[in-house]
């Protein structure tokens, strides 16, 4: 018999899911039928894997020592190296014991596209190794994940579970829009007032890009909405024969799909400044000459999350260059 105590990072896992991690190599079915059986208890309680568990819950379980050590050697989650590569150097924004809140970078990505990436995730996953609140033991039972993600060269605000509680508390603010995700960016052109948009986004199937419609174009067309407040705009030199002008705006993510922003803004004549994608590559090769602009203005700049104060990420060098002096609609932060 061996008994496992229930950590405050697995607190919430159904006890079930709980015993799949901690003996990876016994099947689902297997575990129901003992179970069942009475093979494996809960605070020395018949339970039928549905329970879900609190920090110092204790679970017994009635196989031989040689079966246990069977069950739990099998499927064993080796160790990334891309994690022992990583420097752990983030730069945390917030912290408590179930989430973390991070400042991403622009030109980094949120989760590894290839197995060598070195990711912000991986990154996190370094950084609370160095801390010692996670073993790579406990990760077989709870492994700490980005739990939203930005594009490449966006930055700003990145969200982190690093217990079960904090993973479920997250995916659920995410998916029913209780975390409400408001980025700033520059875009080109004036804009004068605020507005709300609807529309549907489409993924391009040959190709990383997506296009905005008023009408769904086929089955895998999406609706999205957007909204944006302008904070000011200004008359940057003349680029060639005609004058650059380019508004700062604050945007609500209210649907949260792949490029939206990005391509919403454009589909309405405002393309973000020094986007690749969907921008104006004459307008970026200014930008990038006289202002170093290298990648697209755009930065998750404050978020809201149910029964928390709302936390902000500050803008990095590239935008407050055009945030940072007096527009035609008055100072920026008010």
């Amino acid at each position: 018999m061996k008994e496992y105590i229930v950590d405050g990072k697995s607190e919430g896992l159904t006890l079930h899911h709980y015993l799949q991690r901690v003996l990876p190599g016994a099947g689902g079915s297997l575990l129901y039928k003992q179970l069942r059986k009475k093979n494996i208890n809960l605070n020395k309680r018949k339970a039928n894997g549905s329970e879900r568990l609190v920090a110092g819950d204790s679970v017994q379980v009635f196989f031989s020592d040689e079966t246990i050590t069977k069950f739990e050697g099998e499927k064993q989650i080796q160790t990334d190296e891309s994690i022992s590569v990583a420097s752990g150097n983030i730069d945390v924004i917030f912290e408590n014991e179930d989430i973390l809140i991070i400042n991403k970078p622009a030109d980094m990505l949120s989760q590894k596209a290839e197995k060598h990436d070195i990711s912000l995730n991986e990154e996190m996953l370094a950084y609370l190794l160095k801390k010692g609140e996670i073993t790579e033991e406990s990760m077989k039972i709870c492994k700490p994940s980005v739990c939203n993600r930005l594009d490449r060269n966006t930055s700003g605000i990145v969200l982190c579970g690093k217990t079960i509680k904090g993973l479920q508390s997250l995916s659920l603010a995410l998916k029913d829009r209780s975390a409400h995700k408001y980025y700033r960016c520059v875009v080109v052109g004036e804009v004068r007032g605020a507005a709300s948009y609807e529309g549907f986004l489409t993924k391009a199937r040959s190709h990383n890009q997506v296009r905005i419609t008023k009408e769904p174009v086929n089955e895998d067309s999406q609706y999205i909405c957007t909204k944006y407040r302008p904070l000011g705009s200004v008359v940057l030199k003349p680029a060639g024969d005609n004058e650059l002008t380019v508004t700062c705006l604050e945007v609500l993510l209210v649907t949260g799909r792949s490029h939206q922003i990005r391509a919403h803004l454009a589909s309405i004549g405002h393309p973000i400044a020094g986007d690749p994608k969907y921008g104006k590559s004459g307008v970026n090769k200014y930008l990038r000459k006289h202002y170093g602009v290298k990648r697209q203005l755009l930065h998750a700049y404050r978020i809201l999350l149910p029964g928390m104060e709302e936390i902000k990420c500050p803008l990095p060098a590239d935008m407050s260059q055009f945030f940072g002096f007096r527009k035609k609609y008055g100072d920026l932060e008010k």
